[in-house]
């Protein structure tokens, strides 16, 4: 056992968050598995138009609620059995996670205007071909509440008549994807910036760990 106070009260720290992610992650796996599972369900979900394309969603959220219970399993067993091994390898896990994660961030931040354009020459794509094959871009005018594709193209789908109503005085869809995306941008950092300094105090807190259960061992001398 661990000796001084402020040891052990960063131990009971670790063990409980980790014991409620190691929770979240069983509930997640758990639920999204046993979707997955019901032949009803999957049928259900299938049949209904417009949820089809979220069950491959629920696999994604099989694999998270593992890879939560791994996380929290391991710093749950390192944290009470004073396992400097588990401990080792929990640490391991969230640094490599913390590192994909800022490189993923960087990514996108490095790449945004090119994915804009990219967005917008596809749309200015869309926008430029054949009459008949401006109907393709409905399912994206629904979902983004928009009316043509680029700002350029709009009279062409409010002449064709594939604009309804109220959409002929919205914005149109490149405009409103860019502005939507820019909005989550601002959300996902927010929320990366936290997990960030989640994932931060978890490497300190286990670097604490690790050098009070190995100060603690018996030392033999020769």
């Amino acid at each position: 056992m661990v000796y001084g106070c402020c040891n052990r009260t960063v131990k009971v720290l670790f063990f409980t968050s980790n014991l409620l992610i190691c929770l979240l992650g069983t509930i997640i796996f758990a639920v999204s598995l046993l979707a997955n599972l019901d032949e009803n369900f999957a049928h259900k979900i299938n049949e209904t138009n417009g949820l089809h394309q979220y069950h491959a969603s629920l696999w994604i959220m099989v694999t998270i609620g593992a890879f939560l219970f791994l996380v929290g399993f391991l710093g749950c067993c390192g944290a009470i059995f004073e396992n400097i091994t588990m401990l080792t390898l929990f640490f391991i896990i969230v640094l490599v996670t913390t590192v994909v994660e800022v490189v993923a961030v960087i990514y996108v931040i490095t790449t945004k205007d090119e994915l804009k354009t990219l967005l917008y020459e596809s749309l200015t794509e869309v926008g430029s071909a054949e009459d008949e094959e401006l109907q393709k871009l409905k399912p994206l005018q629904f979902s983004f509440d928009c009316c043509g594709a680029t700002r350029e193209t709009m009279n062409r789908y409010i002449e064709n008549n594939l604009c309804e109503e109220e959409l002929r005085n919205k914005t149109d869809c490149f405009t409103a994807i860019a502005d939507h995306f820019e909005s989550s941008g601002r959300l996902l950092m927010m929320c990366f910036g936290v997990l960030l300094i989640i994932e931060s105090l978890a490497l300190i807190a286990t670097c604490i760990q690790c050098k009070a259960f190995y100060n603690q061992r018996p030392i033999y001398y020769a």
